[in-house]
């Protein structure tokens, strides 16, 4: 069975507004859309420096869609940050697969299964790449209830901006979408990509099947394998290991093959122009931008980011805590990931680029609700709150809605910045949320039962560039496989830095998962340059 036929688990989602999707066979194929919309971005701006005229006539093939609340950007100079999706809508794929991807009869709706988010400063030339894991459970704008991040594209591409800015205070300046059925096309017409893996791999989900380490020669539906691949098995010591970080794991290694993808298309797909022309061709015709992402827009991003170095940019994914079999407002949701604050502010701060700022004490008035069926632990959090310096109003009661109940700052549309101020102060599983019947100039703190106050010490221990993937006890994993395939070998194409676990992970926030900017010892990466390639045989 296909990962596409294959449900999630058995659980019930909560509807939001817009078509009602049919879950249980919800598909994974989304994520790889994002790893070419990256790709699109470079594809597009570095061809305005060929041909205006062209160039102009394929941005004019581009589907816009508007998008009003995107963040303004202040100047030409000032950072701009674009929201990268992949889509997995059915209702838009050709039917040359036939049903290899979902049929569209037993899909309905629409979901970005990747959320990827690229920063660019004009002033520095700098680029990053952060990743929202899909199963982020936050408040959707729209919603009386919370969700995962990639529902809210079922809403539609605003309420998708509008969680990610509201939720998360990450500015969005600008919004580019993918679907999947450009991607093989695309690196079809690149001629493939070479990928060195230093184990043999495989997922029967996904379909990947590398049986000897080497370099190796994919084509469209092998890379597809790749970066599709939630439940990898990689041979190491005599046996099949489990890499059991699914998702955690596919965006570490989706990451690496973007850089391998970008690097090809500029190298290859830009210098003959029929193979550029084919390469623009697949993308155009399958992507959506925001109205206001203008060909200006775009050229000027060739004339500030064309000596960009793919390999050098860092990537980035937001820190998160398993919630398995989670169980919200009596529905079960299956596996989730809640946020991890103070570390996902850190993690944002150091992709966009900025210096974490003092925590100042406030006066803004208070309102706590207890929704974790702990009234004490509140009322302890309250006084921390208070010793603080926040003037705490009252504190009340609602249901608990969940066994790991995260806790949400509330803040009146359009005062980001204050609700920022207290959950900066806050350390547990904590998001961010606009909310209209919140008094302006007043905040309501919802606190689950993960909150505590934060006091770092006076240097923060825990390094981003060293902290790495560390399974929770909690995450389940599959069944072992077996393989009758013989494991071969090949020399490394030089050594990697092998990610190591940072002792230093706050104590109140036990389970925290990190992925580090490195591939993990078994992940495949580029290979040397020149080194011969050996296609691989698996796929139609």
């Amino acid at each position: 069975m296909s990962d596409e036929q294959r449900p999630r688990s058995s659980h019930a989602r909560r509807p939001l507004s817009g078509p009602a999707p049919t879950r249980r066979t919800r598909v994974r194929w989304g994520r790889v859309v994002g790893i070419a919309s990256m790709a699109l971005v470079v594809v597009l701006v570095v061809s305005v420096g060929g041909t205006y005229l062209y160039a102009r006539f394929r941005y004019s093939q581009v589907k816009k869609v508007s998008i009003p609340h995107l963040t303004q950007q202040v100047s030409s100079l000032s950072p701009m940050t674009i929201l990268l999706i992949g889509n997995n809508s059915r209702q838009v794929l050709s039917s040359s697969n036939g049903c290899v991807f979902g049929c569209k009869s037993a899909i309905g709706g629409a979901r970005s299964d990747v959320t990827m988010l690229a920063h660019l400063d004009p002033a520095t030339g700098s680029v990053s790449l952060l990743s929202i894991p899909r199963d982020l459970f936050l408040p959707v704008p729209g919603t009386n209830h919370q969700q995962r991040v990639d529902d809210a594209l079922n809403v539609g591409p605003q309420a998708l901006v509008d969680t990610i800015q509201q939720d998360l205070g990450i500015p969005i300046n600008h919004f580019v979408e993918l679907n999947f059925d450009t991607f093989q096309a695309v690196v079809n017409s690149l001629g493939g990509v070479n990928m060195y893996f230093p184990n043999p791999v495989k997922d029967s989900y996904s379909l990947l099947n590398v049986p000897t380490a080497g370099c190796h020669h994919l084509n469209g539906f092998q890379a597809l394998a790749v970066v599709r691949s939630r439940h990898l098995y990689y041979y190491a010591n005599g046996s099949w290991q489990y890499d059991g970080l699914g998702d955690l794991s596919r965006i570490r290694r989706d990451h690496e093959f973007l850089k391998v993808l970008a690097k090809q298309v500029l190298s290859q797909g830009l210098s003959n122009p029929i193979t550029a022309n084919t390469v623009l061709s697949d993308m155009v015709h399958n992507v959506t931008v925001d109205s206001g992402f203008g060909f200006s827009t775009m050229l000027s991003l060739v004339q500030k980011f064309r000596s960009v170095h793919v390999s050098t940019i860092p990537t980035y994914t937001l820190p998160i805590v398993y919630a398995n079999n989670y169980v919200y407002q009596g529905a079960n949701y299956g596996d989730v990931v809640l946020p991890a604050q103070p570390l996902d502010q850190q993690v944002v701060a150091k992709f966009l680029g900025e210096t974490l700022p003092a925590k100042p004490s406030s006066t803004t008035p208070v309102s706590v609700i207890d929704a974790s069926g702990n009234p004490s632990g509140t009322a302890h959090v309250a006084s921390l709150l208070r010793q603080a310096g926040w003037q705490v109003s009252g504190i009340s009661a609602m249901p608990t809605q969940a066994a790991l109940t995260e806790s949400v700052v509330y803040y009146h549309p359009g005062q980001l910045a204050l609700g920022q101020r207290l959950a900066d102060e806050l350390s547990g599983t904590v998001a961010l949320g606009a909310n209209s019947s919140v008094p302006v100039g007043s905040l309501t703190l919802q606190a689950g039962n993960a909150v505590s106050l934060w006091a770092p010490p006076a240097k923060f221990a825990t390094a981003l560039s060293t902290v790495a993937p560390t399974l929770s006890s909690s995450k389940p994993s599959p069944t072992p496989s077996t393989s009758t395939s013989s494991p071969g070998a090949s020399a490394r194409p030089s050594p990697s830095t092998s990610p190591t676990v940072s002792p230093h992970l706050p104590s109140q926030m036990p389970g925290v998962v990190f992925t580090s900017k490195n591939p993990a010892p078994w992940d495949p990466v580029a290979c040397v340059p020149g080194a011969p390639a050996t296609p691989l045989t698996f796929g139609p």
